[in-house]
């Protein structure tokens, strides 16, 4: 009996602790060559989105809501260490290290780290900015791509500073997506006519 009840304590254990952990990231195809502009292994620097105008503001706004709908994980990150690797060739690649402040879209790996390579698109919003991006808080955007010809599954990725103004967009955009609806006030009108 003592037997019975310890295997069944070692099952509904491990069945517990394997409930909290995140899943494997999953990937079917290389990313789209629309995908790959919004993941682009970059950082933008647009803190305030309101002093934006016309196409630049449009671009933002469509490529945010992009993001946040095609998005395998949407979350707030610091960025707690940031390192470079240099190989044989002299190729930098910088890896950044995340701590998850809270999730939005999708489960984030505890040991979740980025790369950006200098092929990448986004390398030189990088490159040169260590002091911009390490310690700050950003809203991560991230996209599992299975690699070309292969099986193995890469992240691809795009960081927005988590001012509170893009944060609150994300977090409406992040409802839409799952299918809630936020109240809308009432609105009364009230007309007056000159007798």
């Amino acid at each position: 009996m003592r037997i019975l009840l310890s295997v069944l304590f070692a099952l509904g254990c491990a069945a517990g602790c394997a409930a909290t952990l995140p899943p494997e990231p999953v990937a079917t195809a290389p990313l789209s060559a629309e995908e790959a502009l919004l993941y682009e292994n970059g950082v933008d620097n647009v803190v305030d989105p309101d002093v934006l105008e016309g196409r630049w503001r449009e671009d933002w706004s469509r490529e945010l809501d992009d993001r946040v709908t095609t998005a395998d994980i949407v979350a707030v990150v610091t960025v707690k260490t940031l390192r470079t690797d240099t190989d044989p060739g002299r190729h930098v690649t910088y890896r950044l290290v995340l701590e998850t402040d809270r999730e939005i879209v999708g489960e984030v790996a505890d040991d979740l780290s980025l790369s950006v390579a200098e092929a990448d698109g986004g390398f030189n919003s990088v490159d040169g900015n260590e002091r911009r991006i390490l310690d700050q808080s950003f809203v991560l955007f991230a996209k599992y791509e299975l690699a070309a010809g292969n099986d193995k599954v890469t992240t691809r990725w795009h960081l927005a500073p988590a001012t509170e103004g893009v944060v609150a967009r994300v977090d409406y955009l992040a409802e839409r997506r799952r299918g809630v609806e936020r109240p809308h006030p009432t609105r009364r009108v009230v007309v007056h006519e000159a007798e």
